[in-house]
């Protein structure tokens, strides 16, 4: 993940402490927003914060589209079955509003992934998933994670290998959560519900 993506934000000034940036951002109106950056140094310590934030949120919205990432190592398994373990609880809560959207790469661990996300929405009412077009699945889109339109996470993963340090970060900012859950919600109306995509 590279800086563009915050700095486009930026209209004040930054304090930086190692890896966490504060920012303080003039937005439309004369309204100050403040933004806390802080970069994530590999897919073990991305999996752990989505994990923590589904665990404590209320309104999640997460993304499972475009490229498939490279393998994982031991850790991080064990971090992203912590996120799928928080995932699944968040969504079996009846206080939690959960929205997915998923691409269809090919690989059948993604259409695994999707058809229990069928199978999930039938069963919570208040989790919902859709699909968009395969057109896009080869894309290298930024996974987003917006949880109670506060705190973001935002990942690339190449295609052939790990950058550490450079795809991934978290943003806790109001402004950034909704910026990111505008553009969420624009992709979540072209999107498909699973029953035109997929049959049983």
């Amino acid at each position: 993940m590279d800086a563009p993506v915050i700095a486009a934000f930026i209209t004040g000034s930054a304090a930086i402490v190692g890896p966490i940036a504060t920012f303080y951002v003039t937005r439309a109106r004369g309204r100050a927003s403040q933004i806390t950056a802080e970069r994530l140094n590999d897919r073990q310590v991305l999996y752990e914060k989505a994990a923590k934030l589904i665990s404590d949120g209320r309104r999640v919205l997460d993304t499972t589209w475009g490229t498939d990432a490279p393998e994982l190592m031991s850790e991080e398994k064990q971090a992203e079955d912590a996120y799928l373990q928080a995932r699944a609880k968040a969504i079996a809560r009846s206080n939690t509003v959960y929205r997915e959207l998923f691409t269809l790469t090919g690989s059948q661990t993604r259409a695994m992934r999707f058809d229990d996300a069928r199978r999930d929405q039938g069963k919570n009412p208040n989790y919902q998933v859709r699909c968009l077009s395969e057109s896009t699945s080869s894309l290298p889109l930024i996974d987003i994670l917006v949880v109670d339109g506060e705190h973001v996470l935002l990942s690339f993963l190449s295609s052939d290998s790990v950058r550490q340090g450079y795809q991934y970060i978290y943003v806790r900012s109001t402004a950034v959560a909704e910026h990111y859950t505008e553009y969420f919600d624009e992709c979540w109306r072209v999107a498909r519900s699973p029953d035109t995509e997929r049959k049983p």
